[in-house]
């Protein structure tokens, strides 16, 4: 990145928001076919309607990981799971 212009950082950026946003769709679309198709063989499947407790467990290891890589990384990846 660093021998690129700045309109090309700009543009290859923005490609990466778009690519993830169209990644992350799909990856619900599959999700959803991988689920349904499991329920139709007879799988139950528990739906985790609050997640709440679950990261209050395991705030340690957030707390951790944001030493390791960052505030904005964490944030980015709760973010995208809400």
């Amino acid at each position: 990145m660093d021998k690129l212009t700045p309109e090309q950082k700009t543009a290859v950026i923005e490609a990466g928001k778009i690519a993830t946003a169209e990644q992350r769709a799909a990856a619900l679309v599959n999700e959803k076919a991988l689920i349904d198709g499991l329920a139709k063989k007879g799988m139950i499947i528990n739906q985790v309607a609050d997640v709440t407790p679950f990261r209050k467990s395991v705030q340690s290891i957030y707390d951790k990981s944001r030493k390791a890589v960052g505030d904005a990384m964490i944030n980015q990846a709760l973010d995208a799971v809400k």
